[in-house]
């Protein structure tokens, strides 16, 4: 962490508002640190003049209190703080508000993009750092009619605190008045300065995708695009960007373009593969990461993949093979110990598992799944005090692991000795997966079902099994162990011992 004096981006303009949840009494009010917007091929006086005017729109909202500028200098000046000091992140902006005491940050961009200017906000919780809301407008205008664009997301801002502010239309062309693409035959190649261009579009989105930005990122990227189509790196970045908003279809459409400028370029084949695996097709998946690793023998993503792969289909020997020719690869990545060490646990070889996850989390001691993992492995092998704690270490570092708490429940529903059960426990942590999971996940529901057994409410106990057993819809294996369970508690017995 750079040290509070060096917190400051150059040209920062926080402002202070008040905050607090939106409630039916209108004291209460929101304390929000806004910072100067972000330029982006604009002059960073337009983008001050747009936060100040940001400021000014967001004053009336009963919601917000803002706090005028010089008297947020004032608590700068009270912690040596200058405007020349670097703060560029999110993080370290979050460390900011936290001394203005400020519970919500506003941080925007504004870009434009030949005459179009998009303006993107965030809102970012102070205590978590996790974006709670986003929002963006753009017009294609000129600086004049900007004033509307600051209007609008301000607007849309206060809404999201309960208001109802109405939000004004802007000037923007139909898409269908752009002009048309060549009907056929290769795009022209761009000059130098387009080249040039391109290339700092792309710099640009490759950082907001560091910070998770991903709207801008593929903005950004688009526009690289339009500039330079011939760079399949570009293609196979928009692949990854879209791969990560989930739009999948896009990312395979992008990857595929990149091979088609460039056959040899080993990782449009792998992230292909990736996508295809996310929509379930495992052939096309497989034939994408064999074409990768064809080209790039030693890419470690690659056989992590097809490892991942071969563990979806049931291969696990495979998947232990992929596993360590990804550690021969990178033997400094946490993931292929993940994947060799999650075969090892579907054969059975819980201490090989558990010497793998050992090493993955020497590798990133920060990585919540690896603990969920060893903890399952843990319990498989009975050793419940061991399991127990790993599966609170891995809810510690990530609250939102539903597996864990599934597996936490499987201790205490689920264990042999007698000392680690608790009934009353497991109940709510197995309905906890459940929810997290929205009552989808065979496993949880299924783990819920145990859970009531050992409280002594089999009535619950058969409704759960049975929902279990038609979510697992055509996998007859499991299906086939839901059906002994389901057996086993229609003569009024709990379960004991392995769960998977």
């Amino acid at each position: 962490m750079k040290p509070v004096r060096l917190l400051l981006a150059s040209g920062l303009a926080l402002c202070l508002l008040a905050q607090a949840q939106p409630s039916a009494t209108p004291a209460v009010k929101t304390s929000v640190a806004v910072y100067q917007i972000k330029p982006a091929g604009v002059e960073p006086s337009l983008a001050a003049a747009m936060t100040s005017l940001l400021v000014t729109r967001l004053t009336p909202s009963p919601q917000l209190r803002v706090i005028e500028e010089a008297m947020l200098k004032t608590v700068m000046e009270r912690q040596g703080m200058n405007a020349s000091d670097s703060c560029d992140d999110t993080s370290c902006q979050v460390e900011i508000g936290k001394l203005v005491k400020a519970q919500k940050l506003v941080i925007g961009d504004l870009t434009k993009f030949g005459s179009k200017y998009i303006l993107a906000l965030k809102l970012v919780d102070i205590q978590t750092g996790v974006t709670d809301f986003t929002t963006e407008d753009s017009c294609t205008c000129t600086e004049d009619q900007l004033p509307d664009l600051v209007t609008a997301v301000a607007a849309r801002l206060r809404n999201h605190f309960g208001e109802s502010v109405p939000v004004p239309s802007l000037p923007n062309p139909a898409a269908s008045s752009r002009p048309p693409a060549p009907a056929s035959g290769p795009a022209p190649a761009p000059d130098a300065s387009a080249i040039d261009q391109a290339k700092s579009f792309g710099d640009k989105s490759f950082d907001y995708f560091k910070k998770g930005d991903y709207d801008l990122a593929l903005q950004f990227l688009t526009r690289a695009i339009e500039l330079n189509p011939h760079q399949s790196d570009f293609f196979v970045g928009r692949c990854g960007i879209y791969q990560k908003k989930g739009n999948l279809d896009a990312a395979i459409q992008d990857c595929s373009r990149a091979i088609e400028i460039d056959p040899e370029n080993a990782i449009s084949y792998c992230v292909r593969g990736e996508c295809y695996m996310g929509k379930g097709n495992l052939d096309l998946a497989l034939q994408d990461f064999n074409r990768s690793l064809s080209i790039k023998a030693d890419s470690a993503r690659a056989y992590y993949y097809r490892g991942t792969l071969y563990l979806q289909k049931g291969q696990y020997d495979l998947a232990i093979q992929d596993g360590t020719s990804a550690i021969n690869c990178d033997s400094n990545a946490n993931y292929p110990y993940l994947v060799r060490g999650d075969a090892y646990s579907m054969k059975g070889n819980y201490d090989l598992a558990i010497k793998d996850y050992n090493h993955a989390i020497k590798l990133n001691p920060k990585e919540s799944s690896s603990y969920q993992r060893r903890g399952r492995a843990y319990r498989m092998n009975g050793d419940y005090k061991e399991a127990i704690s790993d599966f609170n270490r891995a809810l510690e570092l990530d609250p939102k692991n539903a597996s864990a708490y599934g597996g936490l429940a499987k201790v205490y529903a689920t264990a042999t000795a007698d000392k680690f059960r608790n009934g009353p426990k497991a109940v709510e942590l197995a309905t906890k997966a459940c929810e997290m999971t929205e009552w989808k996940d065979p496993d949880s529901v299924a783990t819920l079902a145990a859970a009531y057994a050992e409280v002594g409410d089999f009535p619950k106990t058969i409704q759960y099994q049975e929902k279990a057993i038609g979510l697992a819809g055509n996998n007859e294996e499991i299906k086939k162990k839901f059906q002994a369970g389901l057996e086993l508690y229609q003569q009024k017995k709990p379960f004991r011992g392995e769960i998977r």
